[in-house]
């Protein structure tokens, strides 16, 4: 009876000794392999160079600095020319101690992921992910937008095909490293990083195994418009040019009116949309406009501003901004805001109109939304609610955003997920979950609890099945726009799968996620 039990344990050894030698795939030799890889046709592309980059050694570079290499890392780069007046800038992280598996990271605004989510790509490295990370065809550091101007295939590669081809290559490049092929792949994005999922989603079902699509710009000519849209509510109207910095006294109004409904006073608006909440209520009495309070015109333009841009017939182009986000309005309404004037402008100048001579003032709501659908909405708007053919690749879809979004309004995610219901039914609940997260700001950051690790519950999900009912998030004392935290830990709070919502159990602290527990929502006042 000795030897087979003998038996079982030197083979348990030899597995584990098998299963240390997969997670560090690279040998001694690795820093000769790295190297060997330049020159090489791999996934229809030609290796450029292919570096050995040590840990703390810069590995890329964000807009606030170098990004230092998290551990020892062969840097692989590359440039692909699908079709002629296409070039898209692609790199490849390969790790030293491999997990088995690919990630790559999407970028934001007009741009792709390289050099401008580095430092998030970067987390998921230290983690033992090999990674994709790519420029979706253009520089992020020319002026926005202008890159498209009389370059339709630059257009293409900026609305689907970059991630597309960086994908295929960077699958060529890790089995021809690793002498295997990875095991799962994954792109993870927020912002125009989600809008990317999402386009990798509908259009290559089969590029991921599991996507992660945060707060997504799915709808970008819809947005883009609203940007105009909603800078014109307050800067045509000379009495309502003081509602951007009005904004905090609605954000108090909201909070002292609808912070207590789920039974707990914590400064996060829990459900929006139970939250019954009027303008009006803040209207000065005395006609005079004051800073305690509104003018009967700025009313009027929060109304607008609520109830999101529509056509003259009364269709909506977009969702309107959440009831609590307030505290983030200022970049959408102030001249220079990022989704007012810093991205509609190039956006519609260079890439809509291809007119060097757009402006602003000659922005035109009808017109110019229609011309933006005509042209761009099939090739850049991540808008498609058939997800058949991901969901039948096997593919799961985590999304998420935050309430308090002020860029890009929490509706606009809700009406995509309704319209994937409605055209898919119970079908797709195997495959998607979205996470409505109370006090969230764009992305991150915000009253609420943010942290959380979404690549790691999207990884037990693929692998393990079950798809998430429940996330434990985080609220720390030092928090990034990395989703990330630091010093002491505040609170943790759950978030639900959308529809139903975190409630408090009326008992135990409000700062510990045991005390609460996911119910269906109440109805809805707006």
């Amino acid at each position: 009876m000795r030897k087979p039990v003998l038996s079982s344990v030197i083979s348990a050894a030899a597995l584990l000794v098998g299963a240390v030698s997969a997670l560090q795939a690279a040998p001694s030799a690795s820093a000769d392999r790295c190297v060997q890889l330049k020159g090489k046709q791999l996934g229809g592309a030609l290796i450029e160079d292919a570096q050995r980059i040590a840990k703390t050694e810069p590995l890329g570079a964000d807009f606030s600095g170098p990004v230092p290499a998290p551990v020892d890392v062969c840097r692989v780069r590359a440039a692909i020319s699908p079709v002629p007046d296409s070039n898209i800038k692609i790199e490849v992280w390969l790790p030293d101690a491999w997990n088995g598996k690919m990630v790559a990271t999407g970028g934001g605004g007009m741009n792709g992921g390289l050099r401008n989510s580095d430092k998030e790509h970067s987390a998921a490295i230290a983690r033992g992910y090999a990674g994709v990370i790519d420029d979706v065809g253009h520089d992020s550091a020319s002026p926005a937008g202008k890159w498209g101007y009389q370059q339709p295939e630059r257009i293409v590669d900026f609305g689907h095909r970059g991630n597309h081809v960086a994908a295929v290559l960077g699958k060529a490049v890790i089995a021809e490293y690793y002498g295997k092929p990875a095991q799962r792949s994954y792109f993870q994005g927020c912002s125009g990083g989600g809008r990317e999922a999402l386009m990798l989603a509908q259009r290559y079902p089969a590029d991921y195994d599991g996507i992660v699509a945060g707060a997504p710009a799915a709808d970008f000519t819809g947005l883009m418009t609203s940007g105009f849209w909603n800078s014109q509510r307050v800067y045509r109207l000379p009495e309502s040019a003081s509602l951007p910095p009005k904004a905090k006294l609605l954000r108090a109004a909201v909070e002292r009116k609808c912070d207590k409904l789920d039974g707990v006073k914590d400064g996060v608006i829990n459900d929006p949309l139970t939250c019954k909440f009027d303008p009006a209520e803040l209207q000065c009495k005395s006609g005079q406009d004051q800073a305690s309070c509104l003018t009967s015109a700025e009313v009027n333009v929060a109304r607008e501003v609520y109830r999101g841009p529509r056509t003259a017939s009364g269709s909506k182009i977009l969702s309107g901004a959440a009831v609590g986000s307030e505290a983030g309005w200022e970049p959408m309404l102030v001249a220079k805001g990022v989704v007012a004037n810093l991205l509609p402008i190039p956006f519609f100048q260079w890439i809509v109109t291809q007119d060097p001579n757009f402006t602003p003032q000659s922005f035109e709501l009808e017109r110019d939304y229609a011309l933006a659908k005509s042209r761009l909405g099939a090739l850049i708007d991540a808008t498609n609610p058939d997800l058949s053919g991901f969901t039948q690749h096997g593919g799961k879809l985590l999304m998420y955003h935050g309430w308090e979004d002020g860029l890009i309004p929490a509706g606009a995610t809700l009406d995509y997920y309704a319209a994937v219901r409605s055209r898919m039914g119970d079908a797709v609940d195997g495959n998607l979950r979205l996470f409505m997260m109370p006090g969230v700001s764009h992305c991150a950051g915000g009253p609420g609890p943010t942290v959380f690790d979404k690549l790691d519950i999207l990884d037990r999900w693929v692998d393990g099945g079950v798809a998430p009912e429940r996330i434990v998030v985080s609220k720390y004392e030092n928090e990034t726009s990395m989703n990330t935290g630091s010093g002491k830990l505040l609170r943790t709070r759950p978030v639900c799968a959308w529809p139903k919502i975190a409630q408090y159990k009326g008992s135990g602290s409000t700062d510990d996620a045991a005390n609460f527990s996911c119910e269906a929502p109440r109805p809805a006042t707006r």
